[in-house]
């Protein structure tokens, strides 16, 4: 059976994990206004979520305030959906990282979700104090809770849809591999391909994409991912991760050309690259071990996503010290200053759901999919 419990419990592990799940839900979710903000709208008996009018919703007297991670996806909260997800992929251990006004609902919710009667995974609700600024912070705060009786992290937004059991252990085991390559990962993300051609094979544009009732981005989403098109000894590698909008932005107004600027050191002779835009980061990641000592020792970095994976990326072979803010603080943690890459797995497109419901045109695209998928026809 699985265990939840409160940041003001104590649980003794027998055993520490390979890889310890981190979902973090710590977040109201302002870009899914009005259906966080103002909450949703419930029924007479104050049961059932109506989401069937937004704007009802928004202005209803008897809404009820709801973070995103709660917020109810085929009939299920998005993170009861997620922790079944995280139990079936074999994860022994799960944490998640809550909001303080959050943590009694969470815990509530991990007690009364149904993960299987064989389930052996520990499931530990953690409150974040107020002080944690960014998912940077959130993750120092496990850490400091932790110890060192956690190893390999993988962390995963508390918004996260997916559908199918073996995705979150495919990203494992390709970090896992990595261990024994010539050059560990240090970090290992999940790509999602999300784009789609027209009847002539061109690829449509994310306006086109919303028309047609597909998946659509928001344009500062939208990133030039580059990655190595590996040959069949190497890892296929993140060497380039901008955002589209920071690329093609002219300050000074003089219609200069956008400039992709990948260093020669970053590359390998034995393999080709992919430059693309139809690559969606869902901000699952894999970090090794000692990227907990990099954080404690940079606290500059505020964010997973737009400060601790762009400086990994872009230190790919020069070492774990090059990371550091300082070159010896490594000795101090008795690292080995040894050369990593940054590594990514990329679900190819089809049928399979693999999003995060952050946006109202991304939740309602998931509610839509998620049912769909759940109908079988005789």
């Amino acid at each position: 059976s699985h265990i939840a419990c409160s940041s003001n419990e104590t649980i003794m592990i027998s055993k520490m994990a390979e890889f310890t799940a981190v979902i973090l839900a710590a977040s109201q979710g302002d870009r899914l206004y009005p259906l966080t903000g103002a909450g949703l709208a419930m029924d007479d008996e104050g049961q059932e979520p109506i989401v069937e009018d937004i704007a009802t919703t928004a202005s209803s007297s008897n809404a009820k305030p709801i973070p995103k991670h709660l917020l109810p996806i085929g009939g299920e909260p998005i993170l009861a959906r997620l922790l079944q997800t995280v139990v079936a992929s074999g994860f022994e251990e799960c944490v998640i990282l809550a909001g303080a006004e959050m943590e009694a609902d969470i815990v509530a919710l991990t007690n009364t979700v149904d993960l299987g009667a064989k389930c052996d995974c520990i499931v530990d609700v953690i409150a974040l104090p107020s002080s944690c600024s960014g998912s940077a912070d959130a993750l120092r705060h496990l850490y400091s809770v932790k110890g060192e009786n956690i190893a390999d992290v993988v962390v995963i937004p508390g918004d996260l849809v997916v559908e199918g059991k073996g995705l979150l252990g495919w990203l494992v085991d390709a970090h896992r591999r990595a261990r024994y390559s010539k050059h560990a990962s240090g970090c290992t993300m999940l790509l999602s391909d999300v784009g789609e051609e027209d009847a002539d094979g061109m690829p449509l544009k994310e306006s086109a994409k919303a028309k047609k009732g597909g998946f659509s981005r928001d344009e500062e989403d939208v990133e030039f991912i580059a990655t190595t098109f590996p040959a069949l000894d190497c890892m296929r590698r993140v060497v380039l991760k901008q955002s589209k909008v920071d690329v093609e932005e002219d300050e000074d107004f003089v219609g200069k050309t956008p400039k992709l600027i990948i260093p020669k050191a970053k590359l390998d002779a034995t393999c080709g690259l992919n430059v693309r835009t139809d690559l969606l980061d869902i901000h699952v990641y894999v970090f090794a071990p000692w990227v907990r000592h990099l954080l404690n020792e940079r606290r500059n970095i505020t964010s997973l996503q737009e400060d601790l994976v762009p400086l990994l990326v872009s230190r790919q072979f020069s070492g774990v010290a090059s990371t550091f803010a300082n070159d010896t603080n490594v000795l101090n943690y008795n690292l080995k200053d040894e050369p990593f890459v940054v590594v990514a797995q990329i679900l190819p497109r089809g049928p399979r759901i693999a999003l995060r419901a952050c946006t109202i045109p991304s939740y309602l695209f998931a509610c839509r999919e998620i049912v769909a998928h759940s109908i079988k026809f005789p």
